[in-house]
């Protein structure tokens, strides 16, 4: 896939996104050649391929930038595109709070604290990172909320978040991707479980491999909240048979296996929605102990994984005491 503005385009394979800096002027040329022989694919702790008239192209040793005959293209991850301009979006909105020298003060003890940032320079007043740089996805995300902060011990009257999630969704990011962090075991305050299926549906139209458990019948979730999903990846918490559905007894051991062999099976980002934490606790008596020793293994288990796993919950369904319990237990709680 080709994407163009102004004198940038962008190139997209399967895993990654890249882009191709090259002169105005040779923009269309540039164009028209890739619709025929130009090719990136990426192969990225390998090598990549490149086709576009072999006896003009060269590729540097460290595999960013391409020299022609012709001007250079300069070719580098859309993270690090990304990167640059929303830190100079947040540095642009501080420095006229702070001035330049606090800025520059604070980028220094930035590269103390993450050796990343040594890679960034802040010159003249604009933020670019060397053509080495690597950062994928996640972790540039990351990067961002640790500058963020950097900037917002400056001025913390400004809504920065704001800045850096508008460029982000720009660029077809999902908001709760940088709310919500993978590795990570949410307690999400609602009742209904509205906000949490958005959610879901949110990260799994972003490319993420989802798994759903319910102890609503899945037919109903889908038709309640216009859930756009592979049925096949849904889990019906409860004991009766069914000839449609795929049924998972509500058993907390057969849960936590049926979490673990998803997330071992699927090597890309996962989003886990296990929905009906309540109706676990009353399953034949009050069993909350057990259901807390579970939910701590689990979250043990989602922080050494690219994975996400949202867990709605009604508040008022139990008392403050299994409330605070809950949430001292290595889970986060998300309250919008």
């Amino acid at each position: 896939m080709i994407k163009s503005t102004n004198n940038v385009i962008f190139l997209e394979d399967l895993n990654q996104i890249y882009y191709v800096k090259t002169p105005r002027d040779h923009r269309q040329l540039l164009l028209n050649t890739s619709k025929s022989t130009f090719e990136l694919i990426n192969e990225y702790n390998s090598r990549f391929i490149i086709s576009l008239h072999p006896k003009s192209l060269n590729l540097s040793k460290d595999r960013t930038i391409i020299r022609t005959k012709s001007p250079i293209l300069e070719i580098r991850l859309l993270t690090i595109f990304i990167l640059e301009e929303v830190c100079q979006q947040l540095v642009d909105a501080v420095e006229v709070r702070v001035g330049r020298e606090s800025i520059d003060k604070k980028l220094h003890w930035l590269k103390s604290t993450d050796p990343f940032f040594l890679k960034m320079k802040f010159e003249n007043g604009k933020i670019t990172y060397t053509s080495r740089t690597i950062v994928f996805r996640d972790d540039m995300v990351k990067k961002i909320k640790m500058f963020k902060s950097a900037m917002r011990s400056l001025d913390r009257t400004l809504d920065l978040d704001s800045i850096a999630l508008r460029i982000l969704m720009k660029y077809g990011f999902s908001k709760y991707e940088y709310n919500l962090q993978m590795g990570n075991t949410y307690l999400v305050k609602d009742p209904k479980a509205n906000l949490s299926f958005g959610i879901f549906q949110d990260f799994v139209d972003s490319g993420y491999d989802g798994l759903l458990i319910s102890k609503t019948n899945p037919n109903k979730i889908f038709e309640k909240y216009g859930l756009n999903f592979n049925p096949e990846n849904t889990l019906w918490l409860t004991d009766i048979s069914s000839k449609t559905e795929n049924i998972l007894p509500p058993k907390l051991e057969n849960i936590f296996m049926e979490i673990e062999n998803f997330i071992e099976r699927n090597p890309n980002k996962k989003v886990i929605i296990l929905d009906g934490i309540e109706y676990l606790i009353f399953y034949r008596g009050d069993i909350f102990d057990a259901v807390l020793g579970f939910l701590r293994k689990l979250s043990d288990r989602v922080s050494e994984s690219d994975t996400c796993l949202l867990i709605p919950l009604n508040f008022k369904a139990l008392n403050t005491q299994r409330i605070t319990l809950l949430t001292r237990s290595g889970l986060e709680v998300y309250m919008p």
